[in-house]
């Protein structure tokens, strides 16, 4: 493989390795024989070669009664046998003996046989083996008979086949047969490939598998060549990128043959390119007198990014995001993609900075958004947040950084309920991939949507598809909101598109929350009864882990960590869990409190420093967890901010806010005081915003457009905080964050 800075690599696996369909070389009449010694190795012994040429093998045409050939075979006319010992590099140096003979339609060695199959015979003389040793005997097929005992050199090789380890023996019969074949039949190569048009280096792989007339794979020897080598031949269009071919690391070229399983070759890319640009492969064996042959074509096309000013495609992909709210659009692009590709994004060390949804669009291509996440920070920003965008073949990562000066002024609070069905219950909210606001309905049954624009939006409501009662929402990977809803001892997990159809999934259990994992794999926890940690597939079907969870514990919130494992709250456990993608639990016990009281932590969310922090909703207190947690002594990994009680009370859901503080519904007494709190990530200010009386606040979740959004299960409204930030900010977008449910106790 070669490295030329700035240059793609693609190579062409040969595994187009021929040798034909020499399959069945079985020896014929074995008998025994007198061993003999070594000085005997001089004399020679008659072997004879029963060689079958097939015929040709057909198939019906679809939507006929008529047979049409899938393949003839080649036109043999010459046979070179050549003898090694067994094991040996067949070269003229190892070579034992050789022979032509003419198998020619109609020749005398195959009794004047015509047409197919015809069964000719071979005879060589060559020297006994002895102590255990054995002859290799490589069957060489042409499409010109043998002049002069020799094949002619302008003669066209046809195919290979080895019949190894062969004893030859005084005293036996020393026969065997070997099948003959022909060239290709066909290729099978992907339609569709994709190196990363990003300006670093890659290496990838197209198999290009050749088939013989009986549609199996041609193989050959180490040293053997292909029954019928394949050319290559490599075109581009649009764009402003350039490509070429190299074979076995000679000049760069635009065709190459490829003739030996030992051949190497190599599509390298320049990583310049515009969206539009593609190249494609075509590979062609020819047929050999008007039988056999193949052709395909394989595309080959950049996966590309591009976005606005902020977004730089080339030397490393970056995107420089201007602080709170900032919200990006990133195209996603490949030139002859079928309609079937799909495109997935997913983002590593990100939690303090940035997050991107999911890909809307497949084909040739799609967008994603990346929004801002609320770290405060000042230059030079922080570094480290990597998105990574695939096509399950090929990946390009952005690094993205954000700095800002933060929140500013006092929020100021606004409650909605135009559209809303009075005493409908409103509890998990989130943000859907339309940009709205999504939230359940629990004592309604419904599934609401407020649009997270304007002074005064209105709902719309949706009815789910079991007719439970919903709790908790989250968007999945298939651009769906799911959520889980119970109804009696009938529990599932439904999922309802952005124009209200829904789909439920029956659950052996009350599900609670739900979160996706990077890969966009749905988790959800199982409150009460037996307590578990679940998946779910698209289209249905759970799977359950409870090894390492405590009996008894009811896991609720549930979220994805900066590290990529899923952090759970256990609220009658009083510990925080962690379970990783292959489903391994580990627990932390959360340190008792001066209260003497059962903490029940309840909600659990990644903060922006890359911490995780939850609520304890019977202790009246916000406690965090790094992903570094070790469970030898958690006193020393968890911090409660016990100097910070609450003075209102039952912290129930907690969010990342936009200007990098933790949020979080204070649910007190139902017909109570009611507040929204605010933390900042080292405990050192509490604000706390009273909402009034019998307002119950449960979800939370920071918006699209830079502000909190809650819901009022009491007092049946949505609620928001909008923040003032830096005249210099742009007050679009967070990240889809947390959240809530009402707590079913």
């Amino acid at each position: 493989m070669i490295a030329l800075g700035r240059i793609a690599i693609v190579t062409v696996a040969a595994a187009v390795i021929a040798g034909c369909s020499a399959k069945s070389m079985t020896p014929m009449l074995p008998g025994s024989g007198d061993a003999v010694g070594a000085d005997q190795r001089q004399s020679r012994l008659p072997v004879t070669l029963h060689l079958v040429i097939p015929g040709p093998h057909r198939h019906r045409q679809r939507g006929s009664n008529q047979l049409r050939p899938r393949f003839v075979s080649a036109s043999t006319n010459g046979v070179l046998v050549q003898v090694y010992p067994h094991g040996a590099a067949q070269t003229p140096a190892n070579l034992i003996t050789q022979g032509a003979v003419d198998v020619s339609s109609g020749s005398a060695a195959c009794d004047g046989m015509k047409g197919y199959p015809r069964s000719c015979t071979a005879s060589i003389g060559t020297p006994p083996t002895a102590n255990g040793a054995s002859d290799d005997f490589v069957v060489t097929t042409y499409d010109t008979a043998p002049s002069h005992g020799k094949i002619p050199d302008a003669a066209n090789l046809l195919a290979v086949g080895n019949a190894s380890g062969q004893t030859i023996t005084l005293g036996k019969q020393n026969a065997f047969t070997v099948f003959l074949g022909g060239v290709v039949a066909s290729l099978n190569a992907p339609a569709f490939t994709s190196m990363p048009a990003d300006g670093a280096t890659h290496t990838m792989t197209i198999a290009i598998d050749p088939e013989d007339f009986g549609n199996n794979p041609i193989t050959a020897g180490t040293h053997d060549p292909f029954a019928n080598p394949v050319s290559i031949t490599l075109t581009e269009s649009g764009g402003s990128g350039h490509a070429n071919l190299t074979l076995n690391n000679g000049a760069p070229a635009t065709h190459v043959t490829v003739s030996h399983s030992s051949d190497s070759v190599v599509l390298s890319y320049d990583g310049v390119a515009l969206n539009g640009y593609n190249m494609a492969l075509s590979l062609h064996a020819a047929a050999v007198r008007g039988t056999g042959g193949a052709s395909e074509s394989v595309n080959v096309s950049p996966l590309t990014l591009s976005g606005g000013s902020e977004f730089t495609p080339t030397n490393g992909a970056s995107l420089a995001l201007n602080g709170n709210g900032d919200m990006q659009n990133i195209t996603v692009s490949e030139a002859e993609a079928p309609n079937s590709q799909q495109y997935y994004t997913s983002g590593a060390n990100c939690a303090a900075i940035a997050d991107a949804s999911g890909v809307v669009g497949s084909g040739t291509g799609g967008t994603f958004h990346v929004f801002a996440r609320g770290m405060i920070s000042t230059p030079p920003p922080l570094s480290g947040c990597v998105i990574s965008v695939t096509d399950s073949t090929s990946t390009v990562k952005v690094s993205v950084t954000n700095s800002y000066s933060g929140i500013l002024g006092t929020p100021t609070i606004s409650e909605f309920s135009t559209g809303l069905t009075a005493a409908s219950g409103p509890v998990g909210i989130t943000v859907g991939p339309d940009g709205a606001m999504w939230f359940a309905q629990c004592a309604a049954t419904q599934v609401g949507r407020i649009p997270a624009t304007g002074s005064s939006p209105t709902v719309a409501e949706y009815s789910t598809p079991s007719s439970g009662y919903p709790q908790n929402l989250w968007p999945g990977i298939d651009g769906n909101l799911w959520f889980s809803e119970s109804t009696g001892s009938n529990h599932y997990l439904a999922k309802i598109s952005t124009r209200g159809s829904g789909t439920a999934y029956s659950v052996d259990n009350a599900p609670y929350q739900l979160a996706t994992d990077s890969s966009g794999q749905m988790w959800f926890t199982v409150q009460g009864g037996p307590s578990e940690i679940g998946t779910i597939g698209v289209n249905g079907g759970a799977t359950y882990y409870t090894s390492g969870l405590t009996s008894g514990s009811n896991p609720r919130g549930i979220t994805l960590g900066p590290d990529g494992n899923l952090w759970f709250a256990e609220f009658s456990a009083d510990k925080i869990g962690k379970i990783t993608t292959a489903g391994v639990i580990t627990e932390f016990t959360i340190p008792a409190q001066a209260c003497s009281c059962a903490l029940n932590p309840l909600d659990i969310t990644a903060g922006p420093d890359g911490d995780l922090y939850f609520t304890l909703y019977g202790g009246d207190l916000i406690g965090k967890i790094p992903t570094t947690a070790s469970t030898n002594d958690p006193n020393d990994d968890i911090t409660v901010f016990s100097s910070k009680t609450l003075q209102y009370y039952n912290p129930s859901h907690i969010t990342t806010g936009p200007d990098g503080a933790l949020w979080f519904t204070e649910e007190g007494p139902l017909n109570g005081s009611n507040d929204v709190g605010r933390i900042t990530t080292d405990g050192a200010t509490l604000n706390e915003y009273y909402l009034g009386s019998s307002k119950a606040p449960f979800g939370i979740s920071s918006g699209p457009d830079g502000a909190i959004w809650f819901t009022e299960f009491c007092a049946g409204k949505i609620g928001r905080v909008s923040i003032q930030t830096s005249s210099a900010l742009k007050p679009r977008a967070s990240h889809r964050t947390r959240f809530a449910a009402r707590d079913s106790r």
